[in-house]
């Protein structure tokens, strides 16, 4: 499929220059019906009760297969904050542990391992050099009683990418339990977690998986799912979910077991729609052309004057996500949103996240704007 085709099925494209996929993926054509369908149906028979939860299941295996697991690993909560939860105050920590955590990461990786302090567990944080996190940081901070350490893949702060294959080994051969936040980057990136030797994992799906809002997936693997608990109990994990009067406890050894209720069909339906599409394309093409329009970008800015980078990576470390560090960052950025130019105002700087529908001729009008407004006095 290529770019006029692509485009086509990302409407917003017709009108803006659409720079903010980290807070949300504007939605495309396919999930656009899928949402149509769903509600059209909704309103005029009810529920499907039979077919969407045959959706559910169906949907583990095609998520599985982008990141290398299998069906019976793959769960579905509400926010990555609260799959992260799962994790965080399912696992068996003893007094004297410790978890390690990146200073400046996004609060959903954050939060959930703070209340781990309760039970006598030490938060140790990494400083980031320059915004980078590399192995050897990690080292300085680990010793024998770090239980956990848990990163976001890509940064939402600079879009720094983290070597997930050179961190999960290092954690596989000092036992220490592997969670990513993979919100910013899984759809975008290529994640094998079994290369990667990652333990937990989840993701919004309303960013660059290019969903719909209120759900997020997990990956709980196959070698912690009898050692993290289940901290709520829920009817639709069992075995059978259809059991509705003898109250069974029998959940299966699948990362479904904590799941509690009803899912959220509606985003779920979505979400099988954007994987297909995603399939259609393929990682591979969308990974490449999503770095090919983040370099030229990267390229343009250094170009500016009075305008930085804030974090200029490497290929291998750069997300899809770039900060600009300049003066009066607040008057620019609403320029640029008059100019229908989205992208997001973080930290005194902008923050812009193109993907891969987005062409070399919009890289080259944002360029121009952004230059124009920098060089503009008031």
């Amino acid at each position: 499929m290529n770019l006029n085709m692509i485009r086509q099925q990302f409407p917003v494209t017709d009108h803006m220059i659409y720079l903010d996929n980290a807070s949300r993926c504007p939605v495309c054509i396919p999930v656009t019906e899928s949402q149509k369908e769903y509600i059209d149906f909704c309103v005029k028979y009810g529920s499907d009760y039979k077919n969407w939860w045959q959706k559910v299941d169906s949907l583990r295996l095609k998520l599985g297969k982008l990141i290398n697991a299998s069906q019976n690993e793959i769960g579905y909560a509400s926010s990555t904050t609260s799959a992260m939860n799962i994790i965080a105050r399912g696992y068996p920590w003893k007094e004297g542990d410790n978890i390690v955590l990146i200073n400046h990461d996004f609060p959903s990786n954050i939060y959930p391992w703070l209340a781990c302090k309760k039970n006598g567990v030490q938060i140790r944080f990494i400083e980031p050099n320059n915004g980078k996190i590399h192995l050897e940081q990690i080292k300085q901070v680990v010793d024998n009683n770090t239980r956990a350490l848990s990163v976001s893949h890509v940064q939402a702060e600079n879009g720094f990418r983290c070597d997930l294959d050179v961190i999960g080994d290092f954690c596989d051969k000092k036992k220490i339990l592997f969670c990513v936040d993979a919100t910013q980057s899984l759809g975008v990136f290529p994640i094998d977690v079994k290369q990667s030797h990652i333990d937990f994992l989840a993701s919004s799906t309303y960013k660059w998986l290019m969903g719909s809002d209120g759900l997020a997936v997990f990956y709980c693997s196959d070698r912690i799912i009898d050692s993290v608990q289940q901290v709520f109990l829920g009817w639709s994990g069992r075995v059978n979910r259809n059991e509705f009067y003898y109250y069974p406890l029998d959940y299966p050894r699948e990362a479904r077991k904590f799941e509690l209720g009803n899912p959220n069909f509606s985003s779920i339906l979505a979400l099988d729609a954007a994987v297909d599409f995603h399939v259609s394309i393929g990682t591979s093409q969308i990974s490449n052309m999503t770095e090919n329009i983040v370099k030229i970008y990267k390229q343009g800015i250094n170009s500016i004057n009075n305008v930085e980078l804030v974090g200029d990576f490497d290929s291998a470390h750069q997300g899809a996500i770039i900060t600009i560090s300049l003066a009066n960052a607040d008057k620019i950025h609403l320029k640029l949103l008059k100019s229908k130019v989205a992208c997001s105002l973080r930290h005194n700087g902008i923050r812009i996240s193109p993907f891969f529908y987005n062409s070399e001729a919009e890289s080259y009008e944002f360029l121009e704007l952004l230059s124009e407004f920098v060089s503009m006095k008031g």
